[in-house]
């Protein structure tokens, strides 16, 4: 192993992981639809910023498992190993002397029986006293079992927060055309609101949903308004923006006509 004190090494964890989802799909998937930690979920989902969820995820991942540059504590002979990372700073969990030795496979476990660590099984005949605890692939795979459904979560809930919470409002529909506009809520991630400029597409659909005809009108400091755009008898009104990929609609706003009948039976 080629350890580098101060600037690491390739991480195993990422090199190894990046070969199974190259060489074996089926696995990637298996891991993929496991199931996270009920904890960090609900945390993960309370969360207001981002840097929360990677702060949550950062921890639980530092608490809970090695890698080959912060395996310390004392092994199996009793013999205390450092960290190589940042001796001076060694994280408290999880140590060597927490764990349990397995000498079927010659690896380190942790109290949930989640590998984390091996000794080098060539060398444990002739001079066991000199093996060194490393991370192997049985051991990415052990990690990646719990890591992979939790990581996934994390994703989702940034995805959550990386939205902008956009509502789009068709304010009136009449003769005189139509009016609406673009509100962004703001929250701990956008603190500043955000007042939107450019296009919103108007769709108008009959009663059974079909399509009649759909144009484009601009949106200044999120309001929308135009004289040409009407709708009538039974038809229906939305208005909608896309950003990022993401489609954002109004409700279906009926037309003036409709509303009036309606009015009044």
């Amino acid at each position: 192993m080629n350890n580098n004190k101060w600037f690491g090494n390739p991480d195993p964890y990422e090199e190894l992981m990046d070969a199974i989802r190259r060489d074996n799909e089926n696995e990637f998937n298996t891991l993929m639809n496991g199931t996270p930690d009920a904890g960090l979920k609900e945390q993960f989902a309370k969360s207001t910023k981002v840097y929360d969820i990677a702060d949550a995820m950062a921890r639980f991942t530092n608490a809970n498992f090695v890698t080959n540059e912060t395996i310390s504590g004392t092994d199996k002979n009793g013999v205390a190993k450092q960290q190589i990372t940042h001796p001076e700073s060694p994280y408290p969990s999880p140590l060597l002397n927490q764990m349990t030795y397995d000498e079927n496979d010659n690896s380190y476990k942790t109290s949930a029986g989640i590998r984390q660590c091996t000794d080098r099984s060539y060398f444990m005949k002739y001079l066991p006293m000199v093996t060194e605890p490393y991370v192997d692939i049985k051991t990415v795979r052990a990690q990646a079992s719990v890591l992979v459904p939790n990581l996934l979560e994390a994703g989702i809930q940034v995805i959550r927060l990386f939205i902008p919470k956009i509502t789009i409002q068709i304010t009136s529909l009449d003769d005189a055309g139509i009016k609406g506009e673009i509100r962004h809520q703001t929250d701990d991630e956008y603190t500043k609101e955000i007042r939107y400029n450019g296009p919103v597409k108007i769709t108008i659909r009959d009663e059974k949903f079909k399509k009649i005809s759909e144009q484009e009108i601009e949106t200044v400091n999120g309001k929308f308004e135009s004289e040409k755009i009407h709708a009538g008898k039974n038809q229906r009104v939305v208005a909608s923006i896309m950003f990022g990929g993401i489609d954002i609609e109004s409700n279906e706003f009926k037309s003036w006509w409709e509303r009036r009948y309606h009015r009044f039976v």
